[in-house]
């Protein structure tokens, strides 16, 4: 029989449009938008020019379970709802000016009730000079007026600068649902600068929620807080600070590659090739070159290269994934 190259030159071509036209037909293939359809979505390209179609990751194939609702999952949905309205609390926390009256209206009922978001007296736990680590049981503190959240984050945020950029955050991990009503526990904590240096606040916040009507958000019945905890730190520096720039930046994958989000891959991809939304690819440390420093090899999501990064005496890493022969471009999950 006759080799490949032996074969006639146009059997090639033939298969290869074959191979394209049957792709096309295919549902979900790279197809030309319309004018209407680029306006719908927002896409803009040259007269004649191709859009690739790419996927709606809360709509398509296992991407729709993304979305709690659509997926049936009532707790889940729920703990979402929430977290919503908490983190708008964490906006007023952290910018207490710039919110209105009718905002906080939106986050409680009119029977909305809360004791002092930071209890007193509080107890000292630790101290060694430039950490005071101070804690508190329960819920203690005089009562806040019926309705009056704003006042309440507003005793909390009382230790910060009046200029200092505070940074909130929640985790929701406990959700029961009643018919008329729902209670959540979630983790509350909060950083910032103080006139002597910084300050940490931590705390279990136990919420009471109204079941949120007709698609609209729940609101809150009262809250008490639980496990409190503030750390404050006098030194000049706090115990941790991001260094990645300034470990990886000399390197071209950390400005071409690695600060770029799923959102800036997908959508330069097409839904053949792009990354997926779901899943962490994980990275592994170790000493890869034999030099007694801890190296690190960073995974990535399917169609970009893995990177390998070595340890430098002077604390910065070099990306030598090219070289090692490690930049695999992985094409399905790990």
């Amino acid at each position: 029989p006759l080799n490949d190259f032996a074969r006639p030159r146009c059997a090639r071509p033939v298969g290869l449009w074959l191979v394209l036209v049957s792709q096309l037909c295919q549902p979900g293939a790279p197809r030309v938008a319309g004018a209407d359809e680029q306006a719908a979505t927002g896409s803009t390209a040259a007269r004649g020019a191709s859009v690739i179609s790419r996927p709606d990751p809360l709509r398509e194939g296992p991407y729709a379970r993304v979305d709690p609702v659509a997926d049936g999952w009532q707790i889940e949905a729920f703990s979402e709802a929430a977290l919503t309205q908490l983190k708008t609390i964490g906006k007023v926390l952290a910018h207490p000016a710039e919110i209105e009256a009718k905002v906080i209206a939106e986050l409680t009922t009119p029977e909305f009730s809360c004791r002092t978001l930071r209890p007193e007296p509080l107890q000292t736990v630790f101290a060694d000079g430039s950490t005071l680590v101070s804690r508190s049981q329960g819920n203690v503190g005089k009562q806040v007026s019926d309705t009056d959240l704003l006042q309440a984050l507003t005793v909390l945020r009382a230790c910060y600068d009046s200029e200092s950029d505070v940074r909130v955050a929640f985790k929701v991990f406990r959700v029961d649902i009643g018919e008329a009503s729902a209670t959540t526990s979630a983790r509350f904590q909060s950083s910032g600068r103080t006139s002597q240096g910084s300050i940490q606040q931590t705390a279990i916040w136990l919420c009471d929620w109204e079941m949120g009507l007709h698609g609209r958000l729940p609101r809150l019945n009262a809250i008490r807080v639980a496990d409190y905890e503030e750390v404050v730190n006098t030194g000049d520096r706090g115990r941790f600070a991001d260094v990645t720039e300034a470990v990886l930046g000399a390197n071209p994958a950390w400005h071409d590659q690695l600060l770029r989000g799923i959102d800036h891959w997908r959508a330069r991809m097409t839904r053949f090739i792009g990354p997926g939304m779901i899943g962490h690819h994980g990275l592994a440390v170790g000493d890869a070159n034999g030099d007694s420093l801890d190296d690190v090899y960073v995974c990535q999501p399917q169609g970009l290269p893995d990177r390998l990064f070595l340890q430098n005496p002077d604390g910065t890493a070099t990306d030598v994934s090219a070289q090692a022969g490690v930049n695999w471009l992985v094409s399905g999950p790990r």
